[in-house]
């Protein structure tokens, strides 16, 4: 039977739970430290917000669910299940619905993984971030590098698709010590039967303690030489094993990269819910930002109070919802669509980017044309933050 439902109206749900065991130095999210939650208030107030936004955009297709955060993984089991099943009585569900879920690998989220699966995870991303104890340390992790080892084995045995997170270009880190480690988490990965890691640059986040260190020159990071190399290498390795970058930071095995993600580079259309929490809705024919209150206890009273943890909504004027997705678009390998824009936008499409500009930049070998699409070659997007500020008018 052909789905009623066209696929422009497909939505991603994300779900933020902020809470987390501590917070590590490096983190600039929305996540904070507390002694205890009461899993039922927090999931009666998260399905709250569900209806509220169900309510607004009834009729649309779910594509995908993303427990984020914070950690998700500290979430109970049956709150997750709660919650999955919500989502799907309010949004009809799309055949073989990715639902990912975000896990720390202590321990103590470990012994969850089972509870997970049968709670309706299709999908779990490990925070290993390292292998190394000593850069496990150092980025104020609390898991040991043979916790993440067994982390990943155990998911395996109950997950069909996984990914891990790492983080690399730290301080005094050498090209030996980076291409030891990234081998070593291929290894553990080998046999699932999806691959996917993601692989972040240590970055300087404002208002964390890494960037007192760093003011302080107590972090040196490394330089952008060398960090380029590091980068590269990374892409070296992985295509050797057939996992492909499809992002910037982003790599997985044919057909197996993250569709939420993708889904919301791509321009689609997403529903955030919970403290932070963000998305974009097309709303009476406008597309429609939406943005939750960030402190966690402050959202949860306003949700009782009146519905939703709203802050803030506004209307996203079309060309500059076109300039978001030019943003997006030079992020993934397939780059954007230059017809697409223009009918989001509904401008000529130089209206949009800068024509010499482009012109200048395809000369110098950042960025490529073709079947109207433009995309960052693998040097640009070295470069993506300047490039970004080169094409975007």
């Amino acid at each position: 039977m052909t789905d009623p439902i066209p696929s422009n109206q497909d939505i991603a749900l994300y779900v933020h739970w902020p809470f987390c065991a501590s917070k590590c130095p490096y983190c600039d999210f929305n996540s904070h430290v507390v002694d205890s939650v009461d899993p039922k208030i927090w999931c009666s107030a998260i399905i709250t917000e569900l209806q509220n936004q169900a309510k607004r955009i009834p009729k649309r297709r779910l594509q995908s669910i993303f427990f984020g955060g914070g950690t998700p993984s500290l979430m109970e089991p049956e709150t997750v299940a709660t919650i999955i099943s919500h989502a799907k009585r309010l949004w009809k569900p799309k055949n073989r619905l990715e639902i990912t879920l975000e896990a720390n690998p202590t321990s103590v989220d470990a012994y969850k993984f089972e509870g997970f699966r049968k709670a309706g995870i299709t999908r779990l991303s490990i925070g290993i971030q390292s292998l190394d104890q000593h850069q496990l340390e150092f980025l104020g992790r609390k898991h040991s590098a043979e916790e993440g080892r067994t982390a990943i084995h155990l998911a395996q045995s109950f997950f069909d698709r996984i990914s891990i997170d790492m983080i690399y270009a730290l301080p005094n880190q050498s090209r030996k010590e980076w291409e030891i480690e990234l081998s070593g988490a291929l290894e553990l990965i080998n046999n699932a039967h999806n691959q996917h890691i993601s692989c972040y640059q240590l970055t300087i986040e404002p208002n964390t303690p890494f960037e007192k260190s760093y003011d302080q020159g107590k972090i040196l990071l490394p330089p952008e030489n060398k960090s380029i190399d590091l980068y590269e290498t990374t892409g070296e390795i992985l295509a050797k094993h057939k996992i492909v970058q499809y992002e910037i930071s982003n790599y997985a095995t044919a057909k197996n990269e993250c569709q939420h993600n993708v889904h919301i580079w791509s321009g689609g259309e997403y529903v955030g819910v919970g403290p932070g929490a963000h998305g974009r809705i097309t709303i009476n024919d406008e597309m429609t930002a939406t943005h939750c209150i960030k402190p966690p206890f402050q959202w949860l009273k306003q949700v009782h109070a009146i519905g939703h943890g709203k802050k803030e909504e506004y209307n996203v004027a079309k060309i500059d919802r076109a300039k978001e997705l030019v943003i997006l678009g030079l992020r993934l390998n397939e780059g954007f669509n230059l017809e697409h824009i223009e009918n989001i936008g509904q401008r000529d499409k130089y209206d949009i980017i800068s024509q010499i500009n482009i012109q200048y930049l395809e000369d110098g070998g950042l960025i490529k044309q073709e079947n109207n699409s433009i995309k960052a070659t693998r040097s640009g997007r070295l470069l993506i933050n300047e490039l970004i500020k080169q094409i975007i008018r």
